[in-house]
């Protein structure tokens, strides 16, 4: 929003105090970086979980477009690219991920060296480690061992 504003806030102050020439390109910036405005007000007050966890598997809202089932997990690592954090998910062998994850997220994500799904940790406060270290023993763990794991994680937050 505040960047929105370095283009939105001259262009009315130019049609405040211009000379009236070239208007149409200050009302071109405010009606396209004005959209700005209430899409980073919806972002910033929207309450929903990012990430939820449960003993069908893991789901990412802002990437994922379903539950990543704990079956299809190989293993899980952290990574960090310019202070933003998240876990990268190795899947298991011939696993598809079409209809899942954006293929061209995936896509950007090998191009960067990471696997192909990824869980953003950025905009959520937790312990990038005990989750990645709960990922993976909920992906090895069977279906009584899972209810205990997810029982162990509700105590502790």
């Amino acid at each position: 929003m505040l960047l929105c504003s370095v283009f939105v806030v001259p262009s009315v102050l130019f049609l405040i105090y211009g000379d009236g020439t070239e208007t149409w390109i200050s009302w071109m910036c405010i009606g396209f970086f004005g959209l700005g405005y209430p899409a980073g007000a919806y972002v910033l007050f929207d309450r929903r979980p990012q990430i939820i966890v449960n003993e069908v598997g893991i789901y990412d809202r802002t990437v994922l477009k379903d539950f990543i089932n704990w079956e299809l997990i190989h293993d899980a690592y952290i990574g960090k690219i310019n202070n933003a954090c998240f876990i990268a998910l190795v899947m298991k062998d011939n696993v598809d991920l079409t209809g899942i994850v954006n293929a061209t997220a995936a896509g950007l994500n090998k191009a960067l060296g990471f696997q192909e799904l990824n869980i953003n940790l950025s905009n959520v406060k937790v312990d990038e480690e005990r989750l990645a270290q709960f990922i993976v023993a909920m992906s090895r763990a069977d279906k009584v061992e899972k209810v205990n794991h997810l029982k162990q994680l509700g105590s502790t937050l």
